[in-house]
């Protein structure tokens, strides 16, 4: 699965991100602001360079691994992915990580250019402490996408999948935030989930928990995974901790 190579660099500033986004809307729309929230205090022309594309008619990616329908879904996001680099990105994005599930049917010169959502997270795992409970799609359980990072092994034993009838919560849940975006009864089951579990911390393993993701802070900063939030705070070029207290980051991003 194509990530990045950690080195001392951020996003050069000729360097523009493209996000295949609308998996769904409000989360790829969330994470363009966590972008530009992080880029506070700096002139409007050192931001980072970003196009989204949010496109909410691709295929459910859940429906389409369980019916097996994932030929078509890898050409619409093949088709997206070349639309931006027409545009001008020089880095590739996809806001959805049961989307990752498809990767390896596009051409392989369009995804060495992506960043993978899931290496990002097995990073920010390995950066922190502790035990953390999986929040993912149904899609991405069955496919095991996360199993098939390449550092995987070194945190699989720290993660902790939910049993079958609360992955069900979990899967609503995510179409829940979807549909509606947060509310209060999405913290209170996030919550009460982690300590059903016995886990210091959880793993945003779907881009929808972006939405509430700064809201479960008061959980500890070192207490969420959350990849959209890393990347947000690696395409800037100011250390994380001159920004948000509440977050840190692994590593910089590297997009050579």
């Amino acid at each position: 699965m194509a990530g990045f190579a950690q080195a001392p660099t951020s996003l050069a500033a000729e360097e523009v991100l493209g996000v295949v986004g609308g998996m769904g809307p409000k989360a790829s729309a969330e994470f363009v602001q966590t972008v530009y929230r992080f880029s506070e205090a700096v002139p409007e022309q050192q931001m980072p360079r970003l196009l989204l594309h949010s496109d909410p008619l691709i295929a459910d990616r859940t429906a389409a691994i369980v019916r097996g329908a994932g030929e078509q879904l890898a050409a619409e996001l093949e088709d997206r992915l070349h639309g931006l680099l027409r545009l001008g990105a020089t880095r590739l994005l996809i806001a959805c990580f049961t989307a990752h599930h498809f990767l390896p049917s596009i051409d392989p010169a369009v995804r060495s250019r992506l960043i993978s959502l899931v290496d990002i997270a097995v990073e920010e795992i390995t950066a922190r402490p502790g035990r953390f409970l999986m929040l993912c799609t149904q899609g991405t359980v069955e496919a095991g996408i996360f199993q098939g990072a390449p550092d995987w092994p070194g945190v699989a034993g720290r993660v902790v999948f939910p049993e079958a009838a609360d992955q069900d919560l979990v899967h609503r849940m995510i179409y829940r935030l979807k549909e509606h975006g947060a509310d209060r009864r999405n913290l209170r089951d996030l919550r009460a989930l982690r300590r059903r579990y016995g886990c210091t911390g959880l793993i945003g393993g779907c881009t929808e928990f972006h939405l509430v993701s700064s809201a479960l802070a008061e959980l500890g900063t070192e207490s969420i995974v959350d990849p959209l939030r890393a990347i947000a705070l690696r395409l800037n070029r100011k250390p994380p901790e001159c920004r948000d207290q509440r977050w840190s980051s692994a590593a910089p991003m590297n997009l050579a």
